[in-house]
Protein backbone atom coordinates (compact mmCIF):
# COMPACT_ATOMS: atom_id res chain seq x y z
CA UNK A 1 0.00 0.00 0.00
CA UNK A 2 1.57 3.15 -1.24
CA UNK A 3 1.94 6.02 1.36
CA UNK A 4 -0.99 9.15 1.71
CA UNK A 5 0.25 12.17 -0.42
CA UNK A 6 -0.66 15.38 1.44
CA UNK A 7 -0.69 19.07 -0.05
CA UNK A 8 0.47 20.89 2.93
CA UNK A 9 -0.75 24.56 3.95
CA UNK A 10 1.31 26.77 5.60
CA UNK A 11 0.09 29.95 8.40
CA UNK A 12 3.15 31.89 7.72
CA UNK A 13 3.15 34.40 5.04
CA UNK A 14 6.86 34.71 4.77
CA UNK A 15 7.82 34.52 0.95
CA UNK A 16 6.05 32.04 -1.59
CA UNK A 17 4.86 28.06 -0.77
CA UNK A 18 8.59 26.48 0.27
CA UNK A 19 6.89 23.19 -1.21
CA UNK A 20 5.65 25.03 -4.07
CA UNK A 21 3.42 22.15 -5.99
CA UNK A 22 5.17 19.19 -4.13
CA UNK A 23 3.00 16.70 -2.17
CA UNK A 24 4.64 15.23 0.36
CA UNK A 25 4.72 11.22 1.23
CA UNK A 26 3.48 11.48 5.29
CA UNK A 27 2.75 7.99 6.36
CA UNK A 28 -0.68 7.46 8.05
CA UNK A 29 -0.31 7.76 11.75
CA UNK A 30 2.67 10.20 12.01
CA UNK A 31 3.29 11.43 15.12
CA UNK A 32 3.75 15.14 16.24
CA UNK A 33 5.86 15.68 18.75
CA UNK A 34 5.04 17.92 22.09
CA UNK A 35 6.08 21.19 22.63
CA UNK A 36 6.24 24.82 21.02
CA UNK A 37 7.71 24.05 17.46
CA UNK A 38 5.89 20.56 16.62
CA UNK A 39 8.99 19.69 13.94
CA UNK A 40 8.46 16.58 11.74
CA UNK A 41 10.68 15.37 8.76
CA UNK A 42 9.95 13.70 6.00
CA UNK A 43 12.51 11.57 3.49
CA UNK A 44 10.36 11.36 -0.08
CA UNK A 45 13.25 9.10 -2.04
CA UNK A 46 10.91 9.24 -4.85
CA UNK A 47 11.59 13.35 -5.34
CA UNK A 48 14.59 13.00 -3.79
CA UNK A 49 14.05 15.28 -1.06
CA UNK A 50 13.82 16.00 2.94
CA UNK A 51 10.76 18.37 3.90
CA UNK A 52 10.66 19.68 7.01
CA UNK A 53 7.88 21.32 8.63
CA UNK A 54 7.23 23.64 11.34
CA UNK A 55 4.74 23.92 14.13
CA UNK A 56 3.19 20.89 12.22
CA UNK A 57 -0.39 19.89 12.59
CA UNK A 58 -2.60 17.32 11.54
CA UNK A 59 -6.62 17.67 11.16
CA UNK A 60 -8.07 13.99 11.05
CA UNK A 61 -11.55 15.46 10.27
CA UNK A 62 -10.34 16.89 7.14
CA UNK A 63 -7.41 14.42 6.61
CA UNK A 64 -4.86 16.86 5.86
CA UNK A 65 -1.38 18.58 7.02
CA UNK A 66 -0.77 21.94 7.95
CA UNK A 67 2.63 23.89 9.43
CA UNK A 68 3.41 27.11 9.96
CA UNK A 69 6.44 26.98 7.80
CA UNK A 70 8.40 24.89 6.29
CA UNK A 71 11.74 23.91 4.06
CA UNK A 72 13.00 21.54 1.33
CA UNK A 73 16.15 20.58 0.20
CA UNK A 74 17.73 17.85 -2.26
CA UNK A 75 18.79 14.18 0.12
CA UNK A 76 21.81 14.62 -1.97
CA UNK A 77 22.22 18.07 -1.22
CA UNK A 78 24.18 20.20 1.13
CA UNK A 79 21.92 19.84 4.47
CA UNK A 80 20.33 23.33 3.72
CA UNK A 81 16.59 24.18 2.72
CA UNK A 82 16.74 25.42 -0.65
CA UNK A 83 12.89 26.16 -0.26
CA UNK A 84 11.99 28.21 2.68
CA UNK A 85 13.39 27.02 6.20
CA UNK A 86 12.42 24.66 8.78
CA UNK A 87 14.46 25.99 11.62
CA UNK A 88 16.02 29.00 12.40
CA UNK A 89 19.19 28.57 10.93
CA UNK A 90 18.25 27.53 7.39
CA UNK A 91 19.83 24.00 8.33
CA UNK A 92 17.52 21.35 7.11
CA UNK A 93 15.28 19.83 10.00
CA UNK A 94 16.18 16.38 9.23
CA UNK A 95 19.91 17.11 9.39
CA UNK A 96 22.35 15.75 12.40
CA UNK A 97 18.95 13.91 13.26
CA UNK A 98 19.53 10.53 15.13
CA UNK A 99 17.18 7.58 14.16
CA UNK A 100 16.08 4.58 16.34
CA UNK A 101 18.22 1.89 13.46
CA UNK A 102 21.70 3.89 13.69
CA UNK A 103 21.47 4.28 17.36
CA UNK A 104 20.73 0.69 18.09
CA UNK A 105 23.20 -0.23 15.56
CA UNK A 106 25.78 2.28 16.74
CA UNK A 107 25.14 0.55 20.49
CA UNK A 108 25.58 -2.89 19.46
CA UNK A 109 28.84 -1.77 17.80
CA UNK A 110 30.00 0.10 20.77
CA UNK A 111 30.49 3.11 18.18
CA UNK A 112 29.81 6.80 17.55
CA UNK A 113 26.65 7.48 14.72
CA UNK A 114 28.36 7.96 11.14
CA UNK A 115 27.69 11.55 10.88
CA UNK A 116 27.56 14.98 12.97
CA UNK A 117 24.88 15.83 15.42
CA UNK A 118 22.80 19.13 15.34
CA UNK A 119 21.90 20.52 18.98
CA UNK A 120 19.62 22.96 20.23
CA UNK A 121 21.34 25.56 23.07
CA UNK A 122 19.77 27.75 25.19
CA UNK A 123 23.16 30.58 24.82
CA UNK A 124 22.84 30.34 21.24
CA UNK A 125 23.46 34.20 20.08
CA UNK A 126 22.67 36.56 17.25
CA UNK A 127 25.22 36.12 14.71
CA UNK A 128 25.98 32.96 12.56
CA UNK A 129 28.40 31.03 10.61
CA UNK A 130 28.34 28.88 7.67
CA UNK A 131 26.67 25.95 7.85
CA UNK A 132 24.05 28.06 9.32
CA UNK A 133 22.53 30.94 7.16
CA UNK A 134 20.59 32.88 9.76
CA UNK A 135 20.37 32.93 13.68
CA UNK A 136 17.25 33.35 16.40
CA UNK A 137 19.66 33.50 18.75
CA UNK A 138 18.54 35.88 21.56
CA UNK A 139 21.41 34.12 24.11
CA UNK A 140 18.52 32.75 26.21
CA UNK A 141 20.68 31.90 29.46
CA UNK A 142 22.25 35.53 29.31
CA UNK A 143 25.73 33.74 29.36
CA UNK A 144 28.69 36.70 28.74
CA UNK A 145 29.82 35.08 25.75
CA UNK A 146 27.29 33.57 23.81
CA UNK A 147 27.56 30.95 20.66
CA UNK A 148 26.66 31.66 17.27
CA UNK A 149 24.72 29.29 15.23
CA UNK A 150 26.37 27.73 12.87
CA UNK A 151 29.36 26.53 15.39
CA UNK A 152 30.65 22.98 15.55
CA UNK A 153 31.90 21.54 18.52
CA UNK A 154 33.63 18.33 19.52
CA UNK A 155 34.46 16.37 22.63
CA UNK A 156 38.37 15.72 23.42
CA UNK A 157 39.30 12.74 20.63
CA UNK A 158 42.34 11.54 23.57
CA UNK A 159 39.28 10.72 26.17
CA UNK A 160 39.15 6.83 26.58
CA UNK A 161 35.26 6.91 26.78
CA UNK A 162 34.87 3.36 27.37
CA UNK A 163 37.44 3.69 30.56
CA UNK A 164 34.64 6.49 32.02
CA UNK A 165 32.90 4.68 35.33
CA UNK A 166 29.52 4.36 34.63
CA UNK A 167 28.99 5.72 31.31
CA UNK A 168 25.68 4.30 29.88
CA UNK A 169 25.83 2.63 26.45
CA UNK A 170 23.64 5.14 25.10
CA UNK A 171 26.33 7.93 26.73
CA UNK A 172 29.14 5.81 24.85
CA UNK A 173 26.98 6.41 21.53
CA UNK A 174 26.96 10.28 22.07
CA UNK A 175 30.53 11.23 23.13
CA UNK A 176 32.14 9.23 20.63
CA UNK A 177 29.69 10.88 17.80
CA UNK A 178 31.28 13.87 19.68
CA UNK A 179 34.43 12.69 18.75
CA UNK A 180 34.40 11.53 15.40
CA UNK A 181 31.67 14.23 14.05
CA UNK A 182 31.20 16.69 16.40
CA UNK A 183 27.81 18.71 16.68
CA UNK A 184 26.70 21.96 15.15
CA UNK A 185 24.57 24.54 17.04
CA UNK A 186 21.37 24.41 15.06
CA UNK A 187 18.73 25.94 17.12
CA UNK A 188 17.81 27.74 20.04
CA UNK A 189 16.13 26.11 22.95
CA UNK A 190 15.71 25.90 26.25
CA UNK A 191 18.47 23.52 27.41
CA UNK A 192 22.42 24.18 27.15
CA UNK A 193 22.58 21.14 25.00
CA UNK A 194 19.72 19.09 23.06
CA UNK A 195 20.47 16.93 20.66
CA UNK A 196 17.83 15.70 17.65
CA UNK A 197 16.63 12.25 18.21
CA UNK A 198 14.00 10.26 16.19
CA UNK A 199 10.60 10.02 18.25
CA UNK A 200 9.51 6.44 18.97
CA UNK A 201 6.22 4.97 18.45
CA UNK A 202 6.39 4.40 22.37
CA UNK A 203 7.67 7.18 23.65
CA UNK A 204 5.43 9.23 26.16
CA UNK A 205 5.58 13.08 27.69
CA UNK A 206 7.71 11.44 30.67
CA UNK A 207 9.53 8.33 28.28
CA UNK A 208 11.78 8.77 25.50
CA UNK A 209 10.70 5.21 24.51
CA UNK A 210 12.96 1.78 25.09
CA UNK A 211 15.06 1.99 22.68
CA UNK A 212 16.63 4.64 24.42
CA UNK A 213 15.60 4.16 27.75
CA UNK A 214 17.10 0.32 27.25
CA UNK A 215 20.52 2.21 25.96
CA UNK A 216 20.38 4.60 29.69
CA UNK A 217 18.95 7.44 28.22
CA UNK A 218 16.35 9.56 29.81
CA UNK A 219 15.94 11.76 27.22
CA UNK A 220 17.73 13.54 24.59
CA UNK A 221 19.09 16.82 26.79
CA UNK A 222 19.76 15.86 30.03
CA UNK A 223 21.04 12.61 32.55
CA UNK A 224 23.99 12.24 30.39
CA UNK A 225 25.91 13.38 33.34
CA UNK A 226 29.15 10.76 32.20
CA UNK A 227 29.97 12.61 29.76
CA UNK A 228 32.56 14.87 30.20
CA UNK A 229 31.34 18.00 29.41
CA UNK A 230 33.60 20.12 30.07
CA UNK A 231 35.95 18.85 27.50
CA UNK A 232 33.96 20.09 24.55
CA UNK A 233 35.87 22.80 22.44
CA UNK A 234 34.91 24.89 19.42
CA UNK A 235 36.10 24.23 16.32
CA UNK A 236 37.81 27.23 14.90
CA UNK A 237 35.94 26.60 11.13
CA UNK A 238 33.48 23.63 9.73
CA UNK A 239 36.20 22.35 7.47
CA UNK A 240 38.30 21.32 10.35
CA UNK A 241 39.01 17.82 10.75
CA UNK A 242 37.63 15.80 13.72
CA UNK A 243 41.09 16.88 15.94
CA UNK A 244 41.66 20.41 14.62
CA UNK A 245 42.09 23.53 15.58
CA UNK A 246 39.94 25.29 18.56
CA UNK A 247 38.10 28.91 18.55
CA UNK A 248 37.72 31.08 21.69
CA UNK A 249 34.63 31.68 22.80
CA UNK A 250 31.16 30.35 24.07
CA UNK A 251 31.38 27.73 27.37
CA UNK A 252 28.47 25.02 26.84
CA UNK A 253 28.95 23.30 30.28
Amino acid sequence: ESTPRYDVGFTKRWGSDPFGSATVAIPEGTRIPAGSDRHIAILDPATNQAYGIWQAKYDSATDTWSGSWGGATALDGDGIDQTGSATATGLARYAGVVTADEFSAAVEANTGINHALVFSTNIAGPDFVGPAIKSDGSNIAGVAVPIPQGYRVQLDPSIDIDAIPGITPGEKVIAKTLQTHGAYVGDQGGARMAFMFELLPDATSSNPGSVYVDAGLAWDYYDMQNIPWSQLRVLSSIEDVPDGGVAGGAVLV
